[in-house]
């Protein structure tokens, strides 16, 4: 399994131009529905996504001075782009009337909508990304993402109707494994069994903080840069499986699924 997603090269724009088209048709057709079965998205990762986490957080990975933001209304916010994230574009498209707001800033009945827990450097070992600074690891935004929640039954129903973006993966080999000065994984690990223990670390976060109970009905959509690959992560009734797809499938997928 290491192998096939070593070896798997699909680029962001995969699943990227997947999930806006899909998104796009059922918006153009029904956006009512859509926001009325979508109540809420929860995202976690790392800059792709990041909306202003790292802005409080002492580290080299920060985006909330120009140029960024120079074609966002609000201006520099963190987001380590000239306007919006893919993250934006997508609860756009799923109808919500405002952006998902970072941990750092979501209080109240905010976070009932969801929370961006995303925070650049940041990678699916804690380690990952020490060498520029702080930044909220996998386990950590996990982590924010109970504190936010609690266990409340009704937080459980109200969770289980979300959709949970996840995005990391990348840092682990930019900020991690091919920088041998700094770290000692690619000493420690053959790239096999790198990816093995990434995939173990990553699915033990979900099992432990129970999230991987949370969702009965939605699919998990793993977004990764271009070093990555697409993981389609499904959990019906407690059963779940990994698959790699290559960019034909994901084209497939998403005319069976959406048209």
């Amino acid at each position: 399994m290491a192998a096939s997603i070593v070896k798997s090269a699909v680029h962001k724009l995969c699943w990227q131009a997947l999930v806006l088209i899909a998104l796009h048709h059922c918006y153009c057709h029904n956006s009512i529905a859509i926001a009325q079965e979508v109540p809420c998205c929860f995202i976690f990762g790392d800059s792709l996504v990041d909306n202003g986490n790292n802005n409080q957080l002492l580290s080299l990975a920060r985006a909330d001075y120009p140029p960024y933001g120079i074609d966002f209304p609000a201006g520099p916010s963190g987001r380590f782009s000239n306007g919006k994230t893919t993250a934006d574009v997508i609860t756009e498209l799923l109808g919500f009337d405002n952006y998902i707001p970072p941990y750092a800033a979501a209080a109240g009945e905010d976070v009932l909508k969801g929370v961006n827990y995303a925070s650049a450097a940041a990678g699916i070992r804690d380690d990952t990304g020490r060498h520029l600074g702080e930044r909220i690891s996998f386990s950590g935004q996990v982590r924010n993402h109970q504190d936010t929640m609690g266990t409340e039954e009704t937080a459980a129903k109200h969770l289980s109707k979300c959709i949970y973006s996840f995005g990391l993966g990348s840092n682990d080999y930019l900020n991690n494994y091919f920088v041998p000065l700094v770290y000692t994984t690619a000493l420690e690990f053959t790239p096999e069994e790198y990816a093995d223990d990434l995939i173990r670390t990553y699915t033990g976060h979900l099992q432990v903080s129970e999230l991987d109970t949370s969702f009965n009905y939605y699919t998990i959509l793993h977004l990764n840069s271009r070093i990555g690959s697409l993981v389609l992560l499904n959990l019906v009734d407690g059963a779940d499986y990994v698959q790699v797809w290559s960019e034909e499938v994901c084209v497939d997928w998403s005319r069976t699924r959406w048209v």
